[in-house]
C-alpha cells in the first residue's frame, strides 16, 4: 500500500516557493503606505531630531494617513525621537515623520519639527502635561 505522506522534496520545494512569495510581498508592503499597509522603516534614533506636539493631542498614526489607526497620542509640548527626513508628504505638507518607538506623526497644524518655534518654546516652558 502507497503512504500518503508527502515527499520531503515537494515540502522543501513548497516552502521554498511560498517564501519566496512573501519575500516580494514584503518589498511591495515596504514601498506602498495605501491600502492599510504599514511601512517597514527604521526606529528613530533616540538622540536623533525630534518632534513637538503643539496640541492637547497629538495623534501618533500606525501609517502615514489622515485615516490610518491612531497607535498613541502624543500631549501638548511632548517631544518625541523623529526620522531626520519625512517618510512622505501625501496628505501632509510637513511631511509624515517616523517617530520613535513606532508610528507616524503629520508635521504641521498638531505637531512641528521646530522646537523653537514660539508655541513650542511656550509649551516647554509651561510644561503642560
Amino acid at each position: 500500500m502507497k503512504s500518503s505522506r508527502p515527499c520531503p522534496a515537494a515540502l522543501l520545494a513548497a516552502t521554498l516557493a511560498a517564501a519566496g512569495c512573501a519575500s516580494s510581498s514584503n518589498q511591495q508592503a515596504s514601498s506602498d503606505d495605501e491600502g492599510g499597509i504599514i511601512p517597514q522603516v527604521p526606529v528613530p534614533a533616540a538622540d536623533g531630531p525630534k518632534l513637538v506636539a503643539l496640541v492637547h493631542r497629538t495623534v501618533v498614526r500606525d501609517r502615514p494617513s489622515a485615516s490610518a489607526k491612531a497607535i498613541g497620542y502624543l500631549r501638548a509640548g511632548g517631544r518625541v525621537a523623529r526620522a531626520a527626513e519625512p517618510y512622505s508628504r501625501k496628505g501632509c505638507p510637513g511631511g509624515w515623520y517616523p517617530v520613535r518607538p513606532r508610528g507616524f506623526v503629520c508635521a504641521g497644524v498638531e505637531a512641528s519639527t521646530d522646537l523653537d518655534a514660539p508655541v513650542a518654546r511656550v509649551l516647554a516652558a509651561e510644561q503642560i502635561w
